[in-house]
């Protein structure tokens, strides 16, 4: 088995590991400490070939890029605490 992790942010890095056959297999919610602050990191594996990219595993990636745009939108929308309006 090949794993990797990702940082949250990094949706690019993890395009590149799905197109390569790794399975999105979840994401540990402050898993490292960045430029003082925690971030998320997204873990993926690659196992035997009838074993990775299964549907069950694109259902779950669908549903963390989802909710991780819903986060990315909300934040935009939010303008920032430190700034005068």
């Amino acid at each position: 088995m090949l794993a990797s992790q990702v940082y949250g942010w990094n949706v690019a890095s993890q395009r590149v590991l799905l197109k390569a056959g790794f399975a999105f297999e979840g994401t540990q919610l402050c898993g490292a400490f960045k430029d003082n602050h925690f971030t998320d990191l997204v873990v993926f594996a690659m196992l035997r070939p009838e074993q990775y990219r299964s549907e069950r595993d694109k259902a779950l990636y669908a549903a963390y890029l989802a909710q991780k745009q819903r986060q990315l939108q909300a934040l935009e929308r939010k303008p920032p605490s430190d700034q005068p309006q």
